[in-house]
């Protein structure tokens, strides 16, 4: 069997993360600890066993086969030799139990089963040798994420091999089970103890002295789980693993005594981890932050099951270890993807030239490396929206579309008669499609987060991506009285108030030429001008007798208005309505650039000292037509930021353009340049 030393723990030095923890005499144990790490580590040190030749486990291959089996002979033999449970349900005629990690995780699990016949199916195909008769599980059982098969003891070995293989895009975890041969054996749960015994410091549950006549695995891993505990600050949610060599508790333990217990301690660390805070949420809300400094650690393969344990994690300290380049961090490249501080100093690798670059890039919400500042939070949201969301664009200098959408609303939700006579005509159209696949968003004060019925709308929807023959995409344009009839079959809604609730909605309004006349076919001049509005925004479905909100929905609504014998002088030429569920009113909110952009806008409409570069009549920093928006909100900018620093709206605005068009970084940018003196004379106004 190939052993693989793990490079730990040699320097003594102070952790940069300044936090200490108190260090209590252990419970003195003192034993060999090489047959018991080796029953518990099975799962994680058959992957380091397989390093080396071949493509082992990490593409399915059978790279390292002869050495995993090398390996779980070996600690089957030495459970079996210590008098230990080898794993065998004796109730079921001599069968080997063995789990089955990872599948959850596989493109199978959305089946309705969850994936577990075809891992059954999958299980038995690759573990059927390739003469005589085909593998079979005799029996399976699923426990939480583990499927536990039982076989019979010939088949072991051919199903150990598996592990590591691919399927279904996941990687699959193969290992012994039951009894003693859990991969750890069962310990309690952090929060809850066990009955009966006393609860110790910091949610541990307190071991009871082992005999060391009676040393197994049992109190081994008693002994480590106080380790754990020590070492664990509940107040600071702090796990602190540096210099783990120097433990006297671990020394007198063994731990270290020959090559294969060094390697197999980490893993088994990590498990008891597992078990300690057995959910997700548990470690996210528990442990933000780890120090495992001064470890001797030349590459973090040693101790990349970190990664898988605690994939939350914000804080993480490598310090003083022997890290020499981004070779030796591979592991963890797209791994603890919420990590805000990361520290390295004492390290080779911090001294490579793009050391900084890079490890901003492998980590997009680092908020500080080596603790010095890389990103600050408006940053990192920046990243993850590199897009800048506007304000909406809504052209109507005659406000015709601004008078449809308050009337139009109102009566849609209460007089859906009043509304088709004021707006509608013979050939107007309308079409409702339902979107079954866009994700909901959650609402504490709504009792209905539950699936979304489509039962009143889907027999109406005209979702081209699902409605593919023509004849049913024409039956499905509803035009001048079929929309009445469409109408009072849908629910009744009630849409939130435009006044009350404007952030609730988001609309936009756009000139639209070339519309068919209504008078004729169409005009020689190509037609006749209209509107194109489009509505995005939430409503509650009622209940047609108790008025009772019932569900919620999103909707995307888009108008085409053109001139007509309506209400106003308008018609609607086409109604186009898309439902969803509810998804909120947040992607649509503007970004901060803009609304510093919109405040100083509305600071400056007051009235005020006219600028000296800004004559009236003008039009500087006031809307005019073909002129957006974002422009009269920059160009008022400028003139804040001038007046403020006396500056030429020229160089005001060369500053603010350089600082993203945030008046606060273009001020402390301006100071700066002051104290520096990098501004020229001939960047300020010239006062008389």
């Amino acid at each position: 069997m190939r052993r693989i030393k793990a490079t730990f723990f040699v320097l003594h030095a102070q952790p940069l993360l300044e936090v200490h923890l108190d260090f209590q005499p252990l419970i003195q144990i003192r034993i060999h600890l090489s047959r018991h790490l080796n029953i518990y580590a099975t799962a994680y040190t058959t992957e380091m066993n397989q390093r080396g030749r071949g493509r082992g486990s990490w593409r399915g291959g059978r790279g390292g086969q002869n050495r995993s089996q090398q390996y779980s002979s070996e600690s089957y033999s030495a459970g079996v030799n210590g008098g230990q449970s080898n794993g065998t349900d004796n109730s079921h005629g001599g069968l080997v139990n063995i789990g089955v990690r990872g599948w959850r995780n596989s493109k199978a699990a959305d089946s309705n089963d969850g994936g577990i016949g075809k891992l059954r199916e999958f299980l038995e195909r690759k573990g059927s040798p390739p003469s005589g008769p085909p593998a079979k599980i005799t029996k399976s059982r699923t426990e939480g994420d583990v499927f536990i098969i039982s076989v019979r003891p010939e088949l072991v070995e051919r199903m150990l091999h598996l592990n590591g293989f691919s399927f279904a895009g996941a990687s699959l975890t193969v290992e012994r089970w039951g009894n003693d041969h859990l991969p750890v054996l069962s310990i309690s749960p952090f929060d809850q103890g066990v009955a009966g015994q006393p609860q110790g410091q910091n949610g541990f549950v307190k071991q009871a002295q082992p005999d060391p006549s009676q040393i197994g695995p049992s109190s081994t891993k008693a002994a480590l789980t106080q380790v754990l505990a020590k070492r664990y600050n509940p107040s600071l949610k702090l796990l602190d693993l540096s210099a783990l060599k120097q433990d006297p508790d671990l020394q007198q333990l063994g731990v270290f005594a020959t090559p294969a217990t060094e390697s197999k301690f980490f893993p088994v660390l990590m498990k008891i981890c597992d078990e300690v805070w057995d959910t997700p949420a548990k470690k996210a809300e528990s442990v933000e932050s780890i120090i495992v400094s001064t470890n001797n650690l030349a590459t973090v393969l040693d101790i990349t099951t970190l990664a898988a344990t605690f994939p939350s994690l914000k804080n993480l300290d490598l310090s003083n270890n022997l890290i020499p380049d981004f070779e030796a961090l591979k592991y963890w490249r797209w791994k603890f993807r919420d990590l805000e501080h990361l520290v390295l100093t004492n390290n080779p690798i911090g001294s490579l030239l793009d050391f900084k670059k890079t490890v901003m890039r492998w980590y997009p919400k680092l908020l500080k490396l080596n603790s010095a500042e890389v990103r600050t939070p408006k940053d990192v949201q920046n990243q993850q929206n590199p897009i800048q969301v506007l304000p909406p664009y809504f052209q109507d200098e005659a406000e015709i579309g601004a008078k449809f959408i308050t009337d139009f609303f109102p009566l849609f939700d209460v007089d859906r008669d009043t509304a088709l006579r004021n707006f509608y005509d013979a050939n107007s159209t309308f079409s409702v499609s339902v979107n079954t696949h866009a994700k909901r968003v959650q609402h504490e004060e709504s009792n209905h987060n539950g699936p979304t019925s489509w039962d009143q709308y889907i027999r109406k929807s005209r979702n081209l991506l699902k409605i593919t023959h023509l004849s049913a995409r024409q039956s499905r344009l509803y035009r001048g009285a079929q929309i009445r009839t469409t109408w009072e079959q849908m629910p009744r809604t009630k849409h939130p108030s435009l006044n009350q609730h404007p952030a609730d909605w988001l609309i936009e309004c756009h000139p639209l030429p070339g519309l068919p006349d209504p008078n004729g076919a169409g005009a020689p001049s190509g037609g006749v001008g209209g509107l194109i509005i489009m509505v995005h925004g939430n409503f509650e479905e009622m209940h047609p007798q108790t008025g009772k909100t019932i569900d919620r929905r999103s909707f995307d609504r888009t108008f085409v208005l053109g001139p007509g014998t309506g209400v106003g002088g308008i018609r609607v030429v086409s109604d186009i309505l898309v439902l969803r569920g509810p998804g909120g009113s947040e992607a649509w909110g503007v970004s901060s650039t803009y609304q510093d952009l919109s405040t100083a806008a509305a600071a400056l409409s007051e009235p005020r000292i006219p600028h000296p570069e800004v004559p009236a009549g003008s039009g500087i920093g006031e809307p005019r037509p073909g002129k957006s928006e974002l422009q009269v909100q920059q160009e008022v900018l400028a003139i804040e930021l001038s007046f403020k620093t006396s500056m030429k709206l020229e160089w005001a605005a060369k500053c603010l353009m350089e600082n993203g068009w945030d008046v606060g970084k273009a001020w402390v940018n301006f100071q700066e340049l002051v104290a520096k003196e990098k501004i020229p004379a001939e960047a300020y106004l010239v006062v008389n």
